[in-house]
């Protein structure tokens, strides 16, 4: 593209430094360069509205700005954004977020070189699209920079970019093997983690890699609290729970190796087909099961949705992501929060958790009638819930009573336990 044709979002904490930039931007013939001052407000204007750029500050108030760079990079639909980060970053940092894909294109540390700042940026707005399936080496502009570090004949008259601006985009093009895991794809991301498809080279397997990035504002009870809870999912063992291998940590973040699903979740089963009866009872079978042995090793899920159910090629189900990270895959706008008040997805949310109940076994069956009835609502959830009878008339006899039940207003009118409803759920498709 033409970079004059451009838009620029910048999101700067500070207002002078930050008008400083814009001034910049603007008198080099930039389209349109927007500010921003707050982290989770500059984040919005990007899932709304992507830029061709965003020049990043770290230290920002409500989102820092690795967040904002791992949850863009998360994003199918925003991860070809370009992003410049202006401010002081740790080598070893960069190091680490490239291997995972969520780095920024570019790290310039204040103060800066004007001339060499605009000239990258220039040359950012030109390149062609990320990734090395669009390099084209025999072209001029990025390809003849890219063809010079890999060694290729190209004219000697063509500008040499900074050496900074070459070193990052050649880091693009090679292999990437985080703490023994080669790291193969983005599957998914949210407001707590990111997930990749991940093979380990020495065990010879695939796996889902969950990676999430450590904070300064982590307390020692919260990485505590972390730690303790993977190890407990890790000696799990139920053919309907996704099965943990690993965990460990970095210099900068935590991360957990899991059994790869090659169906993804519930949610991708919806979009490939409309669910059977017959299926349907397979996965109210399957999930009840794994719910019912973690409520009796006193392990409550939080955080239950069609999202967190995954499947196999063979039509097994298993739960995953719970209580270590409640992390969530689908990058959604409106669940970004500040991480200590992520607590669960509201729609699944028992009325009693709104209210500031801590979650159990109970809150739990309210999320899982929740995600069974809207495997049967279409595009959006129903707000309030509407009975499953309504939607699907031809429902099994007595079914939508028995999730009127698990999402009773009032917990004590809920069944005693998980195994309980799956029996009155099952019994309804008989």
């Amino acid at each position: 593209m033409n970079y004059y044709d451009a838009i620029v979002y910048i999101i700067e904490d500070d207002l002078e430094f930050g008008a400083y930039l814009q001034e910049l931007l603007e008198d080099t013939g930039v389209r349109e360069v927007c500010l921003f001052r707050d982290g989770l407000v500059g984040l919005n204007a990007c899932l709304s509205d992507t830029p061709d750029l965003l020049v990043l500050d770290l230290n920002l108030p409500s989102l820092r700005g690795e967040e904002i760079c791992r949850l863009l990079r998360s994003s199918p639909h925003h991860q070809g954004i370009r992003i410049l980060v202006c401010s002081d970053m740790p080598e070893a940092q960069q190091h680490e977020l490239e291997l995972l894909k969520i780095g920024a294109d570019l790290y310039f540390e204040k103060p800066f070189v004007e001339q060499a700042f605009i000239d990258d940026i220039i040359r950012l707005l030109t390149a062609p699209d990320r990734g090395t399936e669009h390099l084209n080496f025999g072209e001029s502009g990025t390809g003849v920079f890219l063809a010079k570090v890999m060694g290729e004949d190209v004219p000697e008259n063509e500008a040499t970019p900074s050496a900074e601006f070459v070193r990052r985009q050649y880091a693009m093009l090679k292999g990437t093997t985080f703490s023994g895991y080669e790291i193969l794809e983005v599957i998914g991301g949210g407001a707590m983690g990111t997930v990749y498809k991940a093979y380990h080279r020495t065990l010879d397997r695939r796996v889902a890699l969950k990676v999430f990035l450590r904070s300064d504002q982590d307390s020692p009870e919260q990485i505590r609290r972390f730690q303790r809870e993977a190890r407990i999912m890790a000696q799990l063992n139920h053919p309907n729970i996704v099965q943990v291998y690993d965990t460990g940590q970095t210099g900068y973040t935590y991360y957990i190796a899991m059994e790869l699903m090659d169906q993804g979740s519930l949610l991708d089963l919806l979009q490939k087909r409309q669910l059977t009866w017959d299926l349907t009872r397979e996965i109210i079978d399957q999930s009840a099961q794994a719910l019912g042995y973690l409520h009796e090793r006193g392990i409550i899920h939080r955080d239950l949705k069609p999202g967190n159910i995954l499947c196999t090629r063979t039509s097994v189900f298993k739960v995953g992501d719970f209580g270590i990270s409640r992390a969530r895959l689908p990058l959604e706008k409106s669940e970004f929060t500040r991480h200590e008040t992520v607590m669960g997805t509201k729609t699944y949310m028992a009325p009693e958790m709104m209210m500031g109940k801590l979650a159990d076994a109970s809150t739990d069956q309210y999320a899982f009638g929740r995600t069974i009835l809207r495997l049967f609502e279409g595009p959006e959830p129903n707000v309030p819930p509407v009975p499953l009878v309504r939607l699907r008339p031809d429902c099994p006899p007595d079914l939508s009573g028995v999730l009127d039940r698990m999402m009773h207003l009032d917990p004590e009118k809920r069944y005693s336990s998980i195994l309980e409803a799956r029996e009155a759920a099952l019994a309804a498709f008989r």
